[in-house]
């Protein structure tokens, strides 16, 4: 048996190209990661990852994971090419070091609450080696909800931010708006995070590109620092909802259909942070 850090399969809609299912199976850690992407693999709209553990063991070829109401993969991952130990080290030099695979056996997921599903028999696969490195077992709580970042939504160089977020003992929510009235571009991203069947680490999210973001997120015009700030996003989001300064509260209608659920985002008032670096403002 190898010592390998990762198997991966990726897995386009058959009925949509632009949606795909990305499995990544950590043998030694212990965990097994589902991913359903929607709009594009590289800027996708709106996605869902799953987390769960499995025993933690040695590669020996075989994939049996159950993510429990939402699918299996059930199947032998056999590599394309076989090496010797001395080819193997040299393979092992490479910067990212990746072999190509044949997995078969039966595929069959589909997302929380989404009737969109995957079924398969054959698909190519893709194996990380080890390459000597210590890999331990690390399939606690934290460990899987760790294993969901890294993908998704993303921004980084706006002026403007605010940040709302509310929690309760079964789900964590969060809203986020990031733009620049100067070239009038934002991006508005929503996160649900929470247990699914008890035992699934999700995150839920999508991702918006407003056509206007002065059109989207309206600023009180009182001082520098505008004392209320409102949203009013386009679908999948719905209604609307006011940031208030003085209470640093993020309160109305607005919520999101994320794929598989409906969620309120301002309702209850979420805790918020409002940010504004624009040149000239305060």
């Amino acid at each position: 048996m190898r010592e390998v850090e990762e198997v991966s399969i990726y897995l386009p809609s058959p009925t949509n190209p632009r949606n795909a299912l990305s499995l990544e199976i950590f043998p030694a850690e212990g965990v097994a990661v589902a991913r359903i992407f929607y709009g594009g693999h590289l800027e996708p709209d709106s996605g869902a990852n799953y987390s769960i553990a499995i025993p933690p063991a040695a590669f020996d070829g075989v994939l049996d994971v159950d993510f429990p109401g939402l699918g299996e993969v059930s199947g032998e991952v056999t590599p394309t090419e076989t090496r010797g130990a001395a080819a193997e080290a040299g393979f092992c030099e490479q910067r990212y070091p990746s072999e190509s695979a044949t997995f078969e056996g039966q595929i069959a997921f589909h997302g929380a609450g989404d009737p969109r599903r995957w079924r398969v028999k054959e698909v190519e696969a893709s194996i990380v080696p080890s390459c000597g490195a210590r890999l331990e077992q690390r399939n606690g709580p934290a460990s899987l909800f760790h294993h969901l970042g890294g993908f998704g939504p993303s921004f980084s160089g706006d002026f403007i931010r605010l940040f709302a977020h509310r929690e309760t003992r079964a789900r964590r929510v969060e809203f986020v708006a990031v733009g620049d009235r100067i070239e009038n571009r934002g991006t508005l991203i929503a996160i649900a995070t929470e247990w699914v069947n008890g035992e699934i680490a999700t995150q839920r999210w999508v991702r918006r590109v407003p056509k206007s973001f002065e059109g989207t997120v309206h600023f009180a015009q009182d001082d520098d620092e505008p004392s209320r700030v409102t949203v009013t996003p386009p679908a999948p989001f719905f209604g609307r909802a006011v940031y208030l300064r003085r209470t640093g509260k993020f309160t109305g209608t607005l919520g999101v259909h994320f794929p598989g659920l409906k969620v309120r985002l301002a309702h209850p008032p979420a805790e918020a942070i409002f940010e504004d670096e624009e040149p000239g403002s305060a």
